[in-house]
């Protein structure tokens, strides 16, 4: 079994990436760093990824939440 899950199938890191998927060229990535307190809102359903540079631990919390990625993979797809 995998050890983890791969919501999207590329890394926007990779130049790889951008022959694979050259759609890829007309995002607008927007990168943040969060420091010791901080708290990052992420809207439900935004695609994201995230790098950890030191020990991290996150929470996650989906309130009232009427639909999940099969929605957004959906929605991505029929677009």
């Amino acid at each position: 079994p995998q050890s983890h899950l791969s919501w999207l199938p590329f890394d926007p890191e990779e130049s790889q990436s951008y022959i694979k998927y050259p759609q890829l060229h007309s995002t607008n990535p927007i990168r943040c760093k969060v420091r010791a307190g901080e708290v990052l809102y992420i809207p439900a359903m935004w695609y994201h990824r995230v790098t950890q540079s030191q020990f991290t631990i996150a929470v996650n919390y989906w309130y009232d939440q009427r639909f999940d990625f099969r929605y957004v993979f959906y929605q991505t797809v029929k677009s």
